[in-house]
Parts: structure tokens; C-alpha cells; sequence
């Protein structure tokens, strides 16, 4: 009658456990992926041209009524936008699908502070991942 110990797969002795459980880990991926941080919409000239004429008659406004920092936060805000659209496109960073979570980036969020998923996949054209955070 062969030992009992035969029985079983060498993986499960004592020594070999390291090496036959790896430890989860969030850059240990099943699925990932390269995606924009955002998603940046061209403007027409049309667009900025409205939005300018926009800005201008709030600025103007707001001088009229002495609302001084309001027109600076206005005036502030139409600079840092365009600002932000023209020089700084949106970065690509890569997803991680992982046995413990999800990473985006350098950003690791755990399956237990998602709240809920949801996702979009019509390829060619979409494929979206949206996740529901738990708050607080």
C-alpha cells in the first residue's frame, strides 16, 4: 500500500508552498489595457468663438457690477481652460485587472471600495469600463 503522503500533488507539501501560491498582487494583471486619463473633445472655431464671446460678456458683467472677484475668478478660470486643452493632452496610462482590484495608473482601488461596474463594449467604436466607488 503506497504511504499516504503520495496522494497528493507535490505542490501541497510545506516546501513547496511559496512557490505553488503566488501572492495577488495589483500589477499581477488578467486583463489589461492602455487607456486615455480622459477624453478630450476637439472644438471647433465655432465652439471658441461662442465660449470667448461668453467669457467676455461675463467679464463685462461683472465689472458693471463691481463683482471683482468673481471677474478675476472668471477671468482666471477661461485662461487655465484654454491653457489645460492646448498643452496638456490627456496621458495615457495603463488598467490593471487584478485578483485584488483595479489599477489605474499608480492608483490601486480594491474590489471592496467598488461599489458597483458597469461596461460599455460595441467594438469598434466603444469599449468603456465605469466604476462606482463606495463613499466614505
Amino acid at each position: 500500500m503506497p504511504h499516504a503522503q503520495h496522494q497528493y500533488h507535490p505542490s501541497v507539501y510545506e516546501e513547496n508552498l511559496t512557490h505553488a501560491h503566488p501572492v495577488p498582487d495589483f500589477d499581477k494583471a488578467a486583463i489589461s489595457w492602455i487607456a486615455p486619463e480622459y477624453l478630450q473633445h476637439t472644438k471647433s472655431s465655432v465652439w471658441w468663438l461662442t465660449a470667448a464671446v461668453i467669457w467676455l460678456a461675463a467679464i463685462v458683467a461683472e465689472a458693471l457690477s463691481g463683482n471683482w472677484s468673481m471677474l478675476l475668478a472668471t477671468v482666471v478660470f477661461g485662461i487655465v481652460y484654454w491653457y489645460i486643452h492646448e498643452h496638456h493632452p490627456p496621458r495615457h496610462t495603463k488598467v490593471n485587472l487584478s485578483e485584488l482590484g483595479v489599477k489605474i495608473g499608480h492608483t490601486s482601488i480594491p474590489y471592496a471600495d467598488i461599489e458597483t461596474f458597469w461596461v460599455i463594449y460595441d467594438p469598434p467604436f466603444t469599449r468603456r469600463l465605469f466604476l462606482r466607488l463606495k463613499t466614505g
